[in-house]
């Protein structure tokens, strides 16, 4: 390709790269306001594997949109044409494995979007061995179309067989390299790839028109661009997820809210995994499409109908065009402006500003006010945002002393007039805090919880403890005796909160894994208090009313919901879309409801912690 080729290809490549940023960007803004209405209609919060897909799917129909102009736009070539319809059968098997795929994730390995991409390989190869069969006369043309067919039918196999990751894993147990190596093998085809493309076009060289040329190695090189950025997508996941949380925590820090704008990324690990797989996906489809374009007879560049027609706009089609630009950006806008998740009846109290990080629990004692479990991690161990306790009195967040810095994994939280107690299930541990003492572990007797988790403390100091790692629920007396139970039933699989009801006499706990809330009394069987089928997905903590009622946060539906004494529900409000990860849930001696949404470990979410007041009679 000559110099004016390459400035030509170049500047392609500019403004599908920013096309592609520009519809992402309309994503961002249109899908945030349509997914209320959406989960109204549903009766239920969307998971973020669903919005991803309604992020990805809305993007690609703007992607394809737009192609469809620039084909109506500029119909010269035929084989453009015919790329369209490649295009729109691309998006509609996307469209398909997104609705009928619901039992893998995007992400995982054998997500069904392999299939479409295996097949448009498989095509590719097909069309290059049939090229190749036409050709056996010309053995320097056979021996470059069978290579590439042969690296095509790789390709597919590897996505149909897993081989790179199979290729990976065996490098890393006889090398003892990390886990990023699988990436890079990917990387590592990428690089063959663009030396094979090279490689076959400089053989054809002589035996091609300009036009062939042209769009062979525009369709090719296409291809390996959005298979290489699919493979950084993956490989620089970690990178882009610290990069975007060490942006967003300066925001933080500088009292900026987040719009639901940002949830489009709100996991962005997850979120550029999923387009890595679209990415190549569309690599693949640009694979057939190149090879379908060199079967077809004649010159690339001949018009459809044997008509001439005027590669520039006329009148007609510059105001058709820009009225359809126009209206598709007027009903984004639109959208957005009466599609609003958070209604004002959140308020927020603390972030990352105050020490508010991967903050896990909450509990209200009118001793101490609202005490809050920062969970954190242990590398952060006496960092302003590291594992701590808070006590939230008289609208003034503060950190319980901890100098020695022996809180280091904190699940949950809870106290009683004299003392607060919380649990820190990495070291197997729960420590109590009081004013004269401090910090102080509770000694490890027989039968002491191995990872305790949620607990409840009563005025007498009998303590009563989760161990979700072996479902257990212990009860720890002040002399340190302790008397452990294994409850059998068949929705208790993954306990997480506990409450003491006065009223019902009995403790309540939630399981995160099946939705249920049982009554546990010591000694006696579970008892289904409230029934997954009513309405729980993945309930977290648990807190009860100064009138008896149950409060519940609920980070599988984004909801936070009030049940009478009787398990009948009362009420439920649906949280804003960053903010969906509930942990913590408790009520002051008012009925103000006190909420802390936390940020993910493991890359999760670069979203801060909050801390949020919800008054009762706005709810």
């Amino acid at each position: 390709m000559n110099l004016k080729a390459n400035k030509t290809f170049f500047k392609k490549v500019f403004w599908a790269v920013f096309c592609f940023i520009f519809a992402n960007f309309l994503a961002a803004l249109a899908v945030p306001a349509l997914i209320l209405p959406i989960e109204n209609l549903a009766g239920r919060a969307l998971s973020y594997e669903v919005l991803v897909r309604l992020y990805i799917i809305f993007a690609s129909l703007l992607l394809a949109w737009l192609i469809t102009v620039i084909c109506w736009w500029r119909p010269r070539a035929i084989i453009w044409h015919r790329g369209l319809i490649f295009s729109w059968c691309a998006f509609l098997a996307l469209l398909f494995v997104f609705i009928f795929d619901q039992r893998w994730s995007l992400i995982e390995e054998y997500s069904w979007i392999r299939y479409p991409t295996a097949a448009a390989l498989f095509l590719a190869a097909l069309l290059w061995l049939k090229l190749a069969g036409q050709n056996r006369v010309n053995k320097i043309i056979l021996s470059a179309f069978g290579l590439l067919s042969l690296g095509l039918i790789f390709a597919a196999s590897d996505e149909l067989f897993l081989l790179h990751e199979r290729i990976g894993d065996n490098l890393q147990k006889i090398f003892h390299w990390p886990g990023y190596v699988t990436d890079f093998v990917t990387v590592f085809y990428g690089i063959i790839g663009l030396i094979v493309i090279f490689f076959i076009v400089r053989t054809l060289n002589k035996f091609l028109s300009s036009a062939q040329k042209s769009f062979l190695v525009t369709a090719h090189l296409w291809g390996i661009f959005l298979f290489i950025a699919a493979t950084l997508f993956d490989t620089l996941d970690n990178q882009l997820f610290s990069g975007i949380q060490a942006i967003t925590d300066k925001l933080v820090w500088r009292g900026h809210e987040f719009s639901d704008f940002w949830y489009i990324i709100w996991q962005p690990k997850f979120f550029f995994n999923a387009w890595e797989e679209v990415l190549e996906f569309f690599a693949a489809v640009f694979f057939a499409l190149g090879a379908y374009g060199m079967t077809v007879r004649g010159d690339l560049l001949q018009p459809p109908s044997g008509q001439i027609i005027n590669p520039r706009f006329s009148w007609k089609q510059k105001i058709i065009l820009a009225m359809s630009g126009g209206a598709a950006l007027l009903v984004i806008f639109l959208i957005v402006s009466v599609g609003r998740t958070n209604d004002g009846v959140f308020v927020k109290i603390a972030d990352l500003g105050a020490g508010l990080y991967h903050t896990d629990d909450l509990f209200y004692h009118p001793q101490w006010g609202v005490v809050v479990a920062n969970e954190s991690a242990p590398a952060l161990a006496g960092n302003h945002k590291g594992p701590g306790v808070f006590v939230l009195q008289n609208g003034a967040l503060t950190r319980l002393p901890d100098p020695q810095n022996q809180l280091r994994d904190i699940d949950s939280v809870t106290a009683n007039s004299k003392t607060v107690y919380v649990s820190d299930s990495a070291q197997g541990k729960i420590f109590r805090y009081s004013i004269r003492g401090g910090w102080v572990a509770l000694p490890v007797m027989k039968n002491f919880p191995r990872r305790p988790e949620g607990l409840f403390v009563d005025e007498d100091d009998l303590i009563t403890v989760i161990d979700e790692s072996e479902n257990s629920i212990t009860q720890i007396f002040p002399d340190g005796q302790t008397k452990k139970e294994y409850p059998d039933h068949p929705l208790f699989k993954a306990p997480e909160g506990i409450i003491w009801h006065p009223i019902l006499k009995t403790f309540l706990i939630t399981d995160d894994t099946t939705g249920a809330i049982f009554k546990y009394t010591p000694g006696q069987p579970l008892e289904i208090f409230v029934d997954p089928r009513d309405g729980l997905r993945s309930p977290e903590d648990i807190a009860v009313g100064e009138r008896g009622e149950v409060i519940v946060s609920d980070n599988g539906r984004r909801e936070v919901i009030i049940f009478s004494a009787e398990g009948r529900e009362l009420k439920r409000r649906r949280f804003p879309l960053l903010y969906r990860d509930l942990q913590g849930v408790a009520v002051d001696g008012l009925g103000a409801l006190f909420i802390v949404s936390s940020n993910g470990f493991d890359n999760a979410s670069f979203i801060s912690s909050v801390l949020w007041k919800i008054q009762q009679e706005a709810f």
